[in-house]
């Protein structure tokens, strides 16, 4: 289960007393925390008393502005349980009226196929006949497949050899692989909020206990994230440094080595999603990809190229 302390509470709320009564400035607040993922779906916020107490205001407005949001939907609460951070209607379908018109799809943010994949597509079947002797099986991705992940490190920057690649059918799966592999039951993960809501479902349904560092457009908090490295150490660190989503920022090289660094100081294995790293909309260019003894670099072609092509995408690599 996820809580957020009062102490937290307040740092995220800000400046909440600016404009407008008391219950209602609060429960705007509570509400855009909720809505920006800040607070994600679930969590346990403070009591009513304690929530008083850490922001220095009346036990009734706290109490108001909790009634407003249970009333609103974004706040469920369970005798003996708590309150715990919801959505109106909880997790609903996509509403037909988001169906694609006209050509855009607004159920989600992925592009069309480019045209140059007919061609690859064309050359890969081409290509298939000399693999037709082979059973098809192997457990870490076809050979050629593997040379050329490594090879694209490579050239971006980090050395790579075939025997550090690892290909799946997925992003998702190679996450999934290396929570199994690496953060026993229990064992706390460190995760940016907002973040990628599937991965984050990914990290519960192996039961981690989850460290949230805020992240927003405007970059990472330091101060945050060293903090949760202390204490009963975390077992992995999940990142999305370039074009973070849904936030868009990309971490610069300061920053990386910061954090980086501090994640090798406590033994803590950084996983590095780069799922996003090629989808830049200007001239600006990522620094090259994380390194270090403890890291492992996953990507995708599901989000670059095509949907479709998810199974040959992620290539977790640790050199």
């Amino acid at each position: 289960m996820i809580a957020v302390s009062g102490a937290r509470l307040v740092e995220l709320l800000g400046d909440w007393r600016a404009g407008g009564s008391a219950r209602d400035r609060l429960a705007a607040r509570l509400r855009g925390l909720v809505l920006d993922a800040q607070i994600p779906l679930e969590t346990r916020l403070p009591s009513e008393r304690a929530l008083a107490a850490a922001l220095g205001a009346s036990r009734s407005t706290v109490s108001a502005a909790y009634d407003q949001l249970r009333a609103e939907g974004y706040l469920r609460s369970c005798r003996g349980s708590g309150s715990f951070a919801a959505v109106p209607g909880g997790h609903r379908g996509i509403p037909d009226a988001l169906a694609p018109r006209d050509g855009i799809d607004l159920r989600i943010a992925a592009l069309p196929a480019p045209p140059i994949l007919e061609q690859l597509v064309e050359a890969a079947v081409a290509d298939l006949p000399r693999w037709l002797d082979h059973h098809g099986y192997d457990p870490l991705g076809l050979p050629p497949l593997r040379r050329a992940i490594a090879g694209r490190f490579t050239a971006r920057g980090l050395p790579t050899r075939p025997e550090q690649v690892l290909v799946t059918n997925g992003a998702l799966q190679a996450l999934d692989l290396t929570v199994r592999a690496l953060a026993p039951r229990g064992r706390s993960v460190i995760v940016e909020v907002p973040t990628y809501p599937s991965a984050l479902d990914v990290l519960r349904s192996a039961h981690t206990r989850l460290r949230f560092v805020p992240v927003t457009a405007a970059g990472w908090d330091l101060d945050a994230f060293e903090a949760s490295t202390r204490g009963t150490s975390p077992a992995l660190a999940y990142l999305i440094p370039d074009f973070q989503n849904p936030t868009g920022a990309l971490m610069d090289v300061p920053t990386r080595r910061r954090m980086l660094g501090g994640l090798a100081r406590a033994g803590i294995t950084a996983v590095i999603d780069e799922t996003f790293a090629e989808l830049r909309l200007d001239e600006l260019n990522p620094p090259p990809p994380a390194t270090g003894k403890e890291v492992i670099t996953l990507g995708s072609l599901s989000k670059a190229a095509w949907g479709v092509c998810a199974s040959a995408g992620p290539a977790p690599s640790r050199p």
